[in-house]
């Protein structure tokens, strides 16, 4: 009897043991999947979002892009008028009027122009260009110009970079526009980081919305004031900016996304109000061949 009442004492203790072992699993895995659910909840949200200002980025885009369109062909009317009137003039007087008109005429035409990069109708010429190159040469001085004295310039440049297929032009004036952009947050100095590398983003990256695939990395970061949340998902709408009172048209921003996007590219924005703002700039690698 005793040996009986302590068989049944170990199986109920074993049974016991059992039930907690089969809790705890369930309780972990329920965790588990909690954990997961919240995760992939997230990432739908991220991805909708991301795709939201994709869509509205998009339509603004098609929209500048077109007003621009048939402004640029009233400009070309304008512009053909006052050089005619220019080439028939007989006193000073009138030859003033018509350069003044044809210099009107010009600065429309670059504002037209970056319209027509917003929209992603400016034709581009692609062509394989190493990025690390540009930095040393072609957008090398103009960085040293508009950085000063008061930031410190900082390079991490990728050795063996590969070469991405873009119109060096609009990839020039994208690097001088973030560059810029970088050196206002900073009006009393700071410190301006240029980076690039060779990444591979997975087909699950929310972040950029960007097919997976290998890619040239460009980040710009600075020490500046930041970016409020408020203000962060219309950065790079055109004519929006914070620097009224500068004269800043605010197409800056909204170049750079223009030419990335027609680039077949991605750019995010990582940023705290007092804490900097880190832009990152995703071009796909060149076609080998």
């Amino acid at each position: 009897q005793t040996r009986n009442r302590a068989r049944a004492n170990t199986l109920f203790r074993v049974i016991v043991a059992s039930w907690i072992v089969i809790v705890a699993l369930s309780v972990t895995t329920l965790w588990s999947l909690e954990r997961r659910r919240a995760k992939v909840e997230t990432t739908l949200r991220e991805r909708d979002a991301q795709l939201h200002r994709a869509q509205k980025m998009d339509a603004i885009g098609r929209l500048a892009g077109g007003v621009a369109h048939d402004i640029n062909s009233y400009l070309s009317a304008i512009r053909s008028q006052a050089e005619l009137a220019r080439d028939k003039a007989v006193d000073d007087g009138t030859r003033r009027k018509t350069a003044s008109i044809l210099t009107s005429v010009s600065k429309a035409s670059s504002l037209i122009d970056r319209l027509l990069a917003v929209g992603r109708r400016r034709p581009a010429r692609s062509v394989a260009v190493n990025v690390n190159a540009l930095l040393d040469d072609g957008a090398g001085a103009e960085l040293q110009r508009l950085v000063g004295e008061n930031v410190r310039l900082e390079r991490r440049l990728s050795p063996d970079l590969h070469s991405v297929e873009i119109d060096p032009v609009q990839l020039e004036q994208v690097i001088v526009n973030l560059v810029a952009n970088a050196v206002q947050a900073m009006p009393a100095g700071g410190r301006l980081r240029i980076e690039t590398a060779n990444i591979r983003l997975p087909d699950d990256s929310p972040r950029t919305y960007a097919r997976p695939g290998g890619y040239v990395m460009l980040a710009v970061a600075d020490t500046g004031s930041g970016i409020p949340p408020e203000n962060r998902e219309r950065i790079f709408e055109p004519f929006f900016t914070t620097k009224e009172a500068s004269g800043h048209s605010g197409f800056g921003l909204a170049t750079v996304y223009g030419a990335v996007q027609q680039a077949g590219g991605a750019v995010t924005v990582e940023s705290d109000a007092g804490e900097g703002t880190t832009f990152r700039i995703y071009l796909p690698r060149a076609r080998l061949g």
